[in-house]
This record gives structure tokens, sequence and C-alpha cells, in this order.
């Protein structure tokens, strides 16, 4: 951040003849600022989709062949399907697919444009390092014949003296790894090939899925653009790259954040005092550089998979994208995305993913030497967080060198100084976010523009890091069940004591180990603090934090296989009969009631069809019936649990002769006597009621008790309920 006094005298020259140049750039000023978005592209004949990931593959057939018009699939990882069908279909495909409870999000696929690639003819120093108050414009291809340009002195990154700070008094623990989601990267450049990420699971060239990752010698990165190993395409003299498929910008990139130090050529790097490995993960390419939603999603859980701290996304789409969304939320990385170059406001027109509020994402413009937005600096006090140089930015392309501008060459100023913090400890993403956005180099030509009105000032946050904490708790779940109807409901309760905070809960059928969920991209997510299921049986839940902390749990759920309890009774009114049933079942509760005149078993009433439904109002309910005979009561709950039982009401056989056990008696006042009635034939179910003439002499209650009251004489009567009578007097003396 020193100013150089070699360069005052150049200095002051050049403020003459910028104001003259100034002039000139005014002009265009105006014409660049108007210039309008370009319109994100959606690959009209190909749908993305997001399945639930606990569809087998009987039930994706079933979700494809039912629906309206015919499909194709064109490539299918994890829990997503890329499809392709006629253009004038996938309306109402989409349409179908959005309303299908098997799928989780789904969207046209739309192709990507890279950030802002402004190519000038020009190279320079690395005013960002350390700006001395002037900078040198080169030739290209690294040249050394220029012009010095006057800047303002101060407006960098601060890196000369974190640097300094850095060797003498940090102590690196890590290697910290950048993903870079992009056009390739030349792995070959002199600059880059001692930064270029290894896997060290994977044997090269043997054709072999040795780590078993779905990716086939993928010792440097992948190529999802080509769907192959190859992470940069050169021409024709295997050195520079090819015209066909580009991958100058993708190196650019790496080069900011890597290109190798005091090695007597090119630049250096930003991070290069730290060891920082560079994977390659390219998804746009051919000459125009298009990627697609679905390469940068795989990409994503690609990087996560393999343990990337950092993802550099120098790239946008004017079209929102939930899937992209999500996944970035769910991942532990650091995400840190470019905010465009077309000098719009992001708070009215949004750039994806820069727009996305993230909790793991940094939005980053891009500034030039003096500190200003250029015309093309896309700005939004809401959406955007801070800014970074990007204008007439110098670094490796394949085979060689190239100033490139704009918020893409930004976003790795940022990935880089958070590359030198990975390096100090394992951290997480929001915290690392959060130490970057406290450390600024304040701007007032920043104010009103970005949320942090600043630059980082890489000398105070390296400073800082040791207010930072390392999380290596993982975080806890409680789960309880219950039913909820004919569905098994789960209610979670997660916590996190280590400080980084619940990344994502996911759960699998069966007995999983935590290496199965892939670093939280596997799995199907839980998303709120209930979850219903269909089957019992084990499940595995997963749940990991920002720091990547991850366990699992084992759980058994339990189901219910007992049927419903049932008993009935009944009473005769009148000419009608009576039936009252209770039915209750303490775990998924009583679904049907159902009652039928005759003997059935359960497997009677499987068609739904036989039976009279019951009302069942705290666990009671009734019917009348006028015939006797045997009635049939069903019930089942909500797992399909059924039981039945019977309850036979005897054919009525009338009293032919009723006789009393007295024909008289007397009483004395107070005194009691039973009366006993005989009846035939014996097998009558005739009911018998009981009447006192003179109440007021005696009383005679439903089970022929007579009880004197006063002297006098009452006749007590015992009838049957066809009419049949006899007759006992009573005297009460």
């Amino acid at each position: 951040m020193k100013c150089n006094r070699r360069f005052f005298f150049f200095c002051c020259i050049f403020l003459f003849l910028g104001g003259l140049f100034g002039s000139f750039v005014s002009l265009h000023k105006k014409e660049l600022s108007t210039k309008t978005l370009p319109e994100s592209t959606l690959l009209s004949d190909e749908l993305f989709l997001l399945l639930e990931d606990t569809l087998t593959t009987s039930q994706i057939e079933q979700l494809l062949l039912q629906a309206p018009y015919p499909v194709e699939i064109l490539d299918s990882f994890d829990s997503c399907l890329l499809l392709h069908a006629a253009p004038e279909f996938c309306d109402k495909l989409l349409s179908y697919f959005q309303e299908n409870a098997w799928v989780r999000t789904a969207e046209y696929n739309q192709e990507l444009n890279l950030s802002g690639i402004t190519v000038d003819e020009y190279s320079d120093t690395q005013w960002a390092l350390s700006n001395s108050g002037t900078y040198l414009q080169v030739l290209s291809n690294f040249q050394k014949k220029g012009t010095y340009i006057p800047s303002t002195c101060g407006i960098d990154l601060n890196i000369e003296q974190a640097w300094e700070y850095y060797n003498t008094t940090l102590t690196p623990k890590r290697e910290p790894i950048v993903a870079i989601i992009d056009t390739g990267i030349d792995i070959n450049h002199p600059e880059l090939y001692n930064h270029i990420w290894i896997n060290e699971g994977e044997i090269p060239g043997d054709g072999i899925d040795n780590d078993g990752n779905g990716y086939i010698d993928d010792v440097n990165g992948w190529d999802f653009y080509n769907n192959d190993s190859s992470v940069c395409h050169y021409g024709a003299d295997q050195i520079t790259t090819s015209f066909i498929d580009n991958d100058n910008h993708g190196t650019h990139l790496a080069g900011i954040i890597a290109a190798q130090a005091n090695n007597e050529i090119g630049i250096a790097g930003i991070a290069s005092n730290v060891n920082v490995k560079i994977m390659p993960l390219k998804i746009h390419g051919g000459s125009n550089g298009k990627g697609t939603i679905a390469n940068a999603i795989k990409a994503i859980k690609y990087a996560t998979i393999m343990g990337a701290d950092i993802c550099n996304m120098s790239w946008g789409t004017t079209i929102y994208s939930a899937s992209l969304e999500e996944v970035m939320k769910e991942s532990t990385m650091l995400f840190i995305t470019a905010a465009g170059n077309e000098g719009n406001l992001n708070d009215t027109i949004p750039i994806y993913p820069a727009s996305f509020d993230l909790k793991n994402m940094i939005s980053v413009t891009f500034i030039d030497a003096d500190g200003q937005l250029p015309p093309d600096a896309n700005r939004g006090a809401e959406s955007i967080d801070i800014a970074a140089p990007g204008k007439d930015i110098f670094s490796t392309t394949v085979g060689s060198y190239q100033t490139m501008s704009g918020s893409s060459m930004a976003a790795p100023h940022i990935s880089a100084v958070a590359a030198m913090v990975y390096s100090l400890g394992k951290w997480y993403a929001p915290e690392v976010k959060e130490l970057l956005l406290s450390n600024l180099l304040l701007l007032t030509s920043l104010e009103n523009n970005v949320r942090y009105p600043g630059i980082p000032n890489t000398l105070s946050l390296l400073d800082q890091t040791k207010n930072l904490t390392i999380d290596t708790i993982a975080p806890t779940l409680s789960i309880h069940d219950s039913f909820d109807q004919n569905l098994l409901s789960l209610s979670f309760i997660a916590s996190d004591k280590g400080g980084s905070g619940v990344r994502v809960i996911r759960y699998a059928a069966g007995t999983k180990n935590v290496s199965d969920f892939r670093k939280g991209m596997a799995g199907t997510p839980i998303r709120s603090d209930i979850l219903k299921l269909s089957k019992a049986g084990y499940y595995t839940f997963y749940i990991s934090d920002y720091a990547g902390n991850e366990s699992t749990i084992l759980y058994y759920i339990e189901d219910d296989t007992t049927p419903p309890s049932l008993s009935a009774n009944y009473s005769k009114t009148k000419q009608e009969y009576t039936i009252s049933v209770e039915a209750s079942d303490s775990q998924s509760g009583v679904k049907t009631l159902k009652y039928a005149q005759g003997i059935f078993d359960v497997s009677d009433f499987k068609s739904g069809k036989l039976g009279t439904d019951l009302n069942l109002i705290h666990n009671k309910a009734s019917f009348s019936v006028s015939a006797t005979g045997s009635y049939t009561i069903y019930a089942t709950d909500f797992r399909g649990n059924k039981t039945v039982t019977y309850i036979n009401i005897p054919e009525e056989i009338q009293v032919k002769n009723i006789s009393l056990n007295y024909s008289t008696r007397i009483l004395l006042s107070g005194k009691k006597i039973q009366l006993n009635t005989k009846f035939y034939p014996k097998e009558s179910i005739d009911t018998i009621t009981y009447r006192s003439s003179q109440v007021a002499v005696a009383t005679v209650n439903s089970y022929g008790v007579v009880t004197a009251v006063s002297p006098g004489i009452t006749i007590i009567t015992a009838t049957t309920s066809h009419g049949l009578s006899a007759k006992c007097i009573v005297l009460v003396v």
C-alpha cells in the first residue's frame, strides 16, 4: 500500500493528460451506462428437474410415462434429471412436473453468461496488490512495453504488507482449495501447475472411478461441458487455447488467485504466498463460453463432496433458479459471485447467483485503480456486498497472459483473500464472510452502491483471524415420532453447540453411513421440523453444520400393528333395536367404522362396497335396525389394521301365558314384597312393565318390587310388550 515516489513525477504528467483523457472517457460513460442487460437464454427444449431423493427407478419411469408429452432423458445425476422435449410441449410439461409431489423443483435449463469479459490490448502491473499511484499498462503477451497510468495511491488490497505480516507472524495450517466453476483452466501453465488440485483418490489414466465419486479419472477436476476429465482444451500447437472451446477466462481467474510468485515470469497470485490449490470445474465451453444451470449444479455438488473451501463463480443469469439457490445454500463452501458488468442496478434487475441472499455467499462488483466504479460496473446497495479490483487486470490465459476487466476479475480477488484466511484454519463460510465484510478499506465512491462500501483490507482481516473460532462439534438431532392418521409423523429439534449453524438435515431409508450422504449433497432434505413418512422401519438421519461437522442417527420407527378395539350391545325401543358401538385406537386412530347385517370376515369388507358407514364421535356410534339376527361391526385404523365384532339380536317369541306369584297381599306401611312373573314359553324375550293403580297406597318399580305407602287398596298389574297381563291386589294396613 506504500506509495512509490519514483512514480510521482510520472503521476503529475499523467494527471494533466488524464484530465484530457477523462473528457474522452466521459463521452463513452454515458453510452456504457445505458447498456441494457443481455437476457439470459432459456433452453426451450430442455427441462431441469430436482426430484425427491426417495424415488425409485420405477417411480421415475412412471413420472415420465404419465407426462402429457414424450420426453427424453439427456442426463441423470443424484436426484436430478435433465430432459429434452419438443419446444411446443415444454410449457405444459413444465406445469405437469411443477404440480407433481415427486418433483422438488422444475424449471427450464438455461445458458449462463460469463460475467463481462472486456479484453483490452493492454496489460498492467498488479495495482490491486499494491497501488503506488501509477500502474503500468503493457501490451498483450507480457512484452514489457507500455505506458505508466496515474492512479490513486493506496487503492489496493494491502497485499504487500499482508504478505509480510503473514510470512513473519502467522503459521499456515492447511492447503485451502478454491473451486473455479467457469471455463477450463490451463493446468500446464508454468504459473499454475504447482497450484492445481490433485484428487489423491484417483489413479490417472486407468479408466476406473477409483474413489467411487461417479467420475472416471477426475485427477484434476472435471469438464462438465464435454463430460470428460479434460479441464482445458488446447489448440493445434498444444499450448494456446482452442478456438472452438476457449478456456482463457477460467485460466485468467486462476492466475489472479494462484499464479506462482517469484518465478521471474508473469504475475503473482493474490494467494501465491500460501499453498492454495485450484480445482478446475469447467461448465462453460464453445466459442461464446456458454454454460448451463444443470452443469453448474453438478459442479457445485462435486466441489462440495470433494472438499473445496471456496467456490468462485464469475458468471450470471437474469433468470432466477430455485435449484441453483438450494444447492448453494446446502453447501459448506463460501461462494464468491460476480455481480455483472452491465452498468445496471442489481436491486431492480437482479443477476443470479450474485443476487441470492445466502449466508455463505459474497457478491462482488468491481472498481478501477482510482477506487471508482467504472460505468459498466453493476451497483446495488441491497444486493451487492462489496467491491474489489477488476479494471485492467493482467493475468494468465492458456499458454500466455492477457488483460481483462469486469466483475469476473473482481470475484477471484476476494476468493484469493479468503484462501489466505482458510490457510490458517478450518473455518466455516458464514464466519469468514463476516470477517471479510468487517475489515475493509472504506471508499466514499462505493457509498449507496454496495452494502459494505469498501474493498478488503487484507492485512487487517489476517490480523483478525485470531478472533475466529474453529467449530469441531457436530450438530445434534433429537427425534420424536407419532401417528398422523395414515402417516408416520416425526418432529425434530436440531441444535449446533459448535457455533457454525445447522447447514442441512437429510434422511434415507435403511441403515446408512455418513459417507453415503456425500457431504450433505445426497439423501432427501428435511426443510421443516415435521416430516411425514408412509413406511415404518429403520431410517438414517444425517445432520451437518457449515464447518462440515457431520453425524448420523439410526432411528427405528415402530408401526401401528394393533387393530382398533370394538364392543357392541343393543336395546329395544318401541318396534326398533338400537345397537351401540364403542371403537377406539390409541395409535393411528380409527379410520373407518361400518356395520352390515349378517356374519362377515374382514376380507369381505376389502372392496369398500360392503357395509354402512357409522359416524364415530368420542369413540362411540349407534345405529337402529328393525330386524333381529346377527350384525357384523367392522373397523380399520389409519395404518390398515382391521377387525370385526359380532352382535346377535335373537328372534322374538311372544308370551302366551303370564301369572304372578301372588294374587293378593296384605302389607304394613313401609313393608316391601317382590312380585315374580311367570310366563310361557320361557324362551320369550317380551319385556315386562309394572303399574300400581294407587301409587299413594303402594308403588312398584321396574323390577316388580312393591312398597307399601299408606293404608288403602291398590292393584299391581304386570303387562308384556304384547299386551298380556296379570294382577295382584295389595291391601295396606
